[in-house]
């Protein structure tokens, strides 16, 4: 009886955290950034599972900075008929880097992305071929920064339906902020 009893509690345990991903989960995450987000925008139902990794806890051999970098982590899984086609994460810093896909990390497999890069303000995925749909979902889409985590904006969509919501992204230090807005009040004093 205890040999089924714990094959159903394994069996069960695997089912739940392949349900969630493991991003959503992985211990070596930093605290409080890591989690699931859901994406609903009339039948657009998606949801995003998100974790951020202090540099060198990512692991090495699938970390483009090689340890020296935070790593922003981030896998859709799509809930319904409608297809995603974009996923995008506001950046509100310069100096991010390495975007790549992760085919070995967190929930393993997955439709790749038909791009995966970073433009001037946002880390961007488009699936046009083929569309990203369910009971498919996405591979660990990575990027890496030297600046730590906050939330900011994130979007995902369908090509006509979109949903906004917030999800980890690297944020200027507080220290640094408040220098460049004292530097640009003197600026503006001297100015008059």
């Amino acid at each position: 009886m205890f040999k089924y009893s714990l094959a159903f509690c394994l069996a069960l345990g695997f089912a739940s955290v392949a349900s969630a991903g493991f991003l959503a989960t992985d211990p070596a995450a930093l605290p409080g950034f890591k989690g699931s987000q859901p994406f609903v925008s009339g039948a657009l139902n998606v949801n995003v599972d998100y974790a951020v990794f202090a540099p060198g806890a990512y692991p090495i051999a699938e970390d483009p900075s090689l340890g020296s970098e935070f790593v922003y982590a981030y896998q859709i899984f799509p809930h319904d008929s409608k297809p995603v086609t974009f996923f995008s994460v506001g950046l509100a810093v310069s100096g991010t880097n390495n975007a790549a896909i992760d085919l070995l990390h967190a929930t393993l497999g997955g439709t790749p992305p038909t791009a995966w890069a970073i433009q001037s303000s946002s880390a961007v995925g488009a699936f046009f071929t083929p569309n990203l749909l369910s009971p498919a979902y996405s591979p660990v889409l990575i990027f890496t920064s030297a600046k730590g985590p906050g939330f900011g904006p994130a979007s995902v969509g369908d090509g006509g339906l979109s949903s906004q919501q917030t999800l980890p992204t690297p944020i200027p230090e507080p220290a640094g902020l408040a220098f460049g807005l004292l530097a640009a009040g003197a600026l503006l004093r001297r100015s008059r």
